[in-house]
């Protein structure tokens, strides 16, 4: 348990569970604000020390772990041994027919990686519909400002 906090805990479980993968995720509140986060298996997937955090849909399991000022957001997927620490905040959504995961250092749209501070110099080349890559965009450039506010 590389993780666990034996004093002030942070955050506790709602009662509610799902199964990914044979793995039971159960969902956690915050307990300062009652804010609902994301799904984790265990308490030493998620510090209870810092500022880190599992939103909404976003799941940790196995033995990865989430410290620091760590955010976990949309539909990402933490598992195996990762450790998500600090400044290394991940967001993943299904958006269209794409796989779009963003960090604060690399972005992927489906099969396409590249560096987010160069978001605004991305020009559209016809490999995906116009609209698709426009609200693709805008959704990317949205979610990073928001996890540079929080770095």
């Amino acid at each position: 348990n590389k993780m666990f906090n034996f004093g002030n805990k942070k955050y506790k479980f709602t009662g509610k569970t799902k199964t990914t993968f044979d793995v039971t995720l159960k969902q956690i509140i915050r307990i300062s604000d009652k804010q609902i986060g994301g799904w984790i298996e265990k308490e030493s997937n998620l510090s209870h020390e810092g500022d880190c955090w599992v939103h909404c849909n976003a799941r940790v399991y196995g033995d990865a772990g989430v410290s620091g000022k760590a955010e976990v957001y949309g539909n990402a997927v933490v598992r195996g041994d990762a450790e998500v620490t600090d400044k290394h905040n991940i967001f993943t959504l299904s958006c269209f027919k794409y796989n779009v995961t963003l960090t604060l250092t690399w972005a992927r749209v489906g099969c396409f990686e590249f560096n987010p501070m160069e978001m605004d110099d991305l020009e559209y080349d016809g490999r995906i519909p116009r609209d698709e890559f426009d609200a693709i965009k805008i959704i990317l450039a949205t979610q990073y400002a928001l996890m540079l506010s929080r770095a």
